[in-house]
Order: C-alpha cells, then sequence, then structure tokens
C-alpha cells in the first residue's frame, strides 16, 4: 500500500495511488464500483472527461451515486479556479458528489466556492490525512450497518468497541469545530490568532483532523474564537462505555493489541 508523508518525496502517480487505495478502504462494505483514471464523456460538452478516481454506489444492480475524486499533487494552494473548473466536470457528467484531495491547502476564495456556492452538487475538500479519518463518505444500507460495525470495530461491549467509539466522538468533534470555522469565514490561522499565540495553525489542524483531542480548556477558548460556548453533558445511556470508566485509553489501546507512544521527560543535568 503506498503511504504518503509531508518527509517523503513522492511523485503525483503516487499521490494519486494513495488517494485510489484510500477510496478503497472507505468504500470496501459498499457495493461500489471504483476506477482510477476513468472517462466518462459530457452530457453538455461531448468531451471525453478524464476522472482521476470514480466511484459508483450501486443497490440492486442499479447506479444509485456517483463520486468523483480529483487528486492535486501542487506545491501551491488550489485557487477558485480549479474548484470551478471541478464544479463544471461534475455537472457535465452528471455526478452527486466531489471531493478534491491536495496536500497544501485551498484558497479562501476556493473554500468559499466549494462549501457556500448554490450548486445542487456537493463538495468537499480536503487532504489526505483527512480522508484517512472518514469510514465511510456514503451511507451503509440500514440492514448492514450493525452487521459492518460489529466486524470492523468489535461487538458492543468489548474493549475494541469503546477504543473506536471514542474516536469516532473525537472524528465527531472534529469535524463539528473543523464546520463552525468555515461557517465563521475564518481560516486556521486567523481563529489560531485570536488565542494571542503566534501564527502556527499545527495543534488546530491536528484538533480538526481527529489527530488530536483538546483538553477542555483548550476546546472552550477554540470554541469563544468563534463565538460559541462548550457544554459538558453526562451521557444518558445506561452502561454506556463502562470499560472507559475504570480504565485509560492507554490501557484499552494496550489490551487489545495496539502499539502506545509515551513521551519520556529529560533527565535534569
Amino acid at each position: 500500500m503506498a503511504t504518503i508523508d509531508s518527509t517523503t518525496p513522492y511523485t503525483w502517480q503516487d499521490y494519486e495511488e494513495a488517494v485510489f487505495q484510500e477510496c478503497e478502504r472507505v468504500y470496501r462494505f459498499h457495493n461500489a464500483e471504483i476506477v482510477k483514471n476513468a472517462h466518462i464523456e459530457g452530457r453538455y460538452s461531448g468531451v471525453n472527461r478524464q476522472i482521476d478516481v470514480l466511484v459508483r454506489l450501486c443497490e440492486g444492480g442499479k447506479v444509485i451515486s456517483t463520486i468523483l475524486v480529483e487528486c492535486k499533487h501542487y506545491k501551491q494552494k488550489i485557487n477558485v479556479k480549479i474548484v470551478e473548473s471541478f464544479i463544471g466536470c461534475l455537472e457535465d457528467v452528471g455526478a452527486d458528489k466531489g471531493i478534491i484531495v491536495s496536500e497544501n491547502g485551498f484558497s479562501r476564495a476556493a473554500i468559499n466556492r466549494a462549501h457556500y456556492g448554490k450548486d445542487d452538487i456537493e463538495v468537499d475538500i480536503l487532504n489526505l490525512g483527512e480522508l484517512q479519518q472518514f469510514q465511510s463518505l456514503g451511507a451503509f444500507p440500514d440492514e448492514n450497518y450493525d452487521m459492518v460495525l460489529d466486524e470492523v470495530f468489535g461487538e458492543r461491549g468489548t474493549t475494541k468497541r469503546e477504543v473506536w467509539e471514542m474516536r469516532a466522538c473525537c472524528a465527531y468533534v472534529s469535524q463539528a469545530l473543523r464546520q463552525a470555522r468555515i461557517d465563521s469565514g475564518m481560516l486556521q490561522e486567523e481563529l489560531f490568532s485570536k488565542w494571542g499565540l503566534k501564527d502556527d495553525s499545527g495543534a488546530l489542524a491536528h484538533a480538526e483532523n481527529g489527530n488530536r483531542v483538546l483538553p477542555y480548556k483548550y476546546l472552550n477558548r477554540h470554541l469563544e474564537g468563534l463565538g460559541l460556548k462548550a457544554v459538558i453533558v453526562r451521557p444518558g445511556l445506561i452502561d454506556w462505555n463502562p470499560i472507559s470508566r475504570t480504565h485509560s485509553l492507554e490501557e484499552m489501546r494496550t489490551s487489545i493489541g495496539e502499539t502506545v507512544y509515551r513521551w519520556k521527560r529529560k533527565e535534569a543535568l
């Protein structure tokens, strides 16, 4: 499997392959057709459109949703013209959703065009790390949902299931934070500066990607910067996550065989 990170040199072909493999992972339980470097004739243009990754979700032998994924291995931010061109392609081939994946961010105009346009087509813009956080970009059939959860994440009441439920909560919060910031019209750097800190959005980016859990005091500051408030509530479900009430996340991860990295303080000289 292709692995991409910020320290490893890679080509656009490597990047496209990594995105393709993530799409295969995300849709592995769907009755989906996933094709790399596909071609579709435009309904209006009559032009043979090249698609980096084409995903067709099927049910009962019929295509119920078409998703186009565009991979942009650029050194600079994606501008609004690229987003406009992609939306035009989505309309031309009759796609239901589009996803642009790029590692170096998007201009504010590009973000606004993707999220605030009046088009009926849903457009997501994200990087490969954010794509890797997705468990599904489409809906599971209702009759198979519990079966898939049990198979992938363990049955309810098991340590493995609780670890993944905690991760799901983290992912939900991260997406809520990201959407709230986008709705406010702010870039990550602008929100970070409201904390009175240097222009460095690294920690905030990790929180929005679901890679880091913000302590409550930082979460509260984050929400205050967006003009929102944090409210703590106790789950009302009986026996909700009983294992995590008596064990730390580190202990739980160790018990299911996951590698846990620990930071060590340097000894004073």
